[in-house]
């Protein structure tokens, strides 16, 4: 690397840095409003399906089974959501 790319990378650094904690609890906690978004959507779609169900049929539901299933797809969501490797400084 030469000169003009390390005093490149000084003078990025001098700038972003005293942005880069509030951009980073930025990014984190619109994260974390798009998961619960995604639960929420998820509890609704499931809940609004076997009440559907439930009115179409009529029978007795299982409902612990839809719990069980929304509490799968909760920590598939937070799974998912947890590579937050674009938000560490190098």
């Amino acid at each position: 690397m030469d000169l003009s790319d390390d005093l490149l990378r000084h003078s990025v650094d001098q700038v972003l840095d005293p942005v880069w904690p509030r951009e980073r609890r930025r990014a984190v906690r619109r994260l974390r409003c798009a998961a619960l978004i995604r639960i929420v959507g998820g509890f609704l779609g499931l809940w609004s399906l076997g009440f559907a169900s439930h009115l179409l049929v009529g029978g007795p539901y299982p409902w612990i089974f839809f719990g069980v299933i929304a509490l799968l797809a909760s920590t598939a969501v937070f799974i998912t959501q947890s590579d937050w490797s674009h938000l560490r400084r190098n």
